[in-house]
């Protein structure tokens, strides 16, 4: 889910990295998706190059820090748990794009906010609504999936060119991440390559710009008789060569 770095209350950092710790991703892999997925703690899949473990263990399940945060950050917890600031409730607009399968999985996300304090209206859009409302940022948290072989896909998600048009739904603008990212891609040496991937990797969860929910395995039930199908390399089945005995 991006989380939108311009809209108050989510432009406080304090109040991002409070979002990361409140969300039990494994309980939402278990309950919610009936254990078919992995849990996500990262930008990346574990399969991606690029891929960092550091980045993967910057949050935690841990509703104590945040609820922490959120004091530190002046969000006082009233009698109706909801908490406030200066008269202001700790508010949230969510946005998902409809089809994309977020809605459940989205009103487990909202549970386990409201536990530390938070308040949330949720809304769903058609695709291209939904994205207009992305791009001209009113929403707090959205909805996202996507996927790809190569870490370069991180320049569509955070490039600072693609707040307005493209799908930088957090609004995140950091010129050195956009620096990093092509001078990663630019460099022929693999392990070069991934190294800085690695530190961008690092450098996205700890700003907390994303709240990641779950890594898609791709699970595929058959016949045993249906021999021959093969992955592509995205993870979609081939069936031109498939036989049934």
């Amino acid at each position: 889910m991006p989380i939108n770095v311009t809209k108050p209350p989510t432009d406080d950092p304090l109040v991002r990295q409070a979002i990361m710790y409140a969300v039990d991703q494994e309980k939402l892999v278990k309950t919610v998706l009936f254990g078919t997925d992995v849990a996500a703690h990262n930008v990346l899949t574990p399969i991606t190059p690029g891929y960092s473990k550091a980045a993967s263990t910057t949050y935690s399940y841990n509703p104590d820090k945040a609820n922490a945060l959120l004091d530190q950050a002046g969000w006082k917890m009233g009698s109706d748990k909801v908490r406030t600031k200066n008269g202001q409730k700790l508010a949230l607009n969510i946005i998902l794009f409809s089809g994309g399968g977020f809605e459940l999985p989205t009103q487990f996300v909202v549970s386990e906010l409201n536990k530390v304090g938070f308040t949330a209206t949720t809304s769903v859009q058609p695709f291209t609504t939904a994205q207009g409302s992305y791009n001209s940022g009113v929403h707090n948290l959205g909805s996202f999936g996507y996927y790809g072989m190569d870490p370069y896909l991180l320049n569509i998600w955070v490039n600072s060119d693609a707040i307005k048009s493209g799908f930088n739904w957090s609004h995140y603008s950091n010129p050195t991440i956009d620096k990093q990212i092509g001078t990663a891609n630019a460099t022929a040496d693999d392990a070069k390559r991934n190294a800085l991937y690695e530190q961008v990797g690092v450098t996205l969860m700890k700003d907390a710009i994303y709240l990641p929910l779950w890594d898609t395995n791709g699970a595929f039930t058959m016949p045993t008789s249906v021999k021959g199908l093969h992955p592509t390399l995205n993870g979609y089945i081939t069936f031109h060569s498939a036989t049934m005995n």
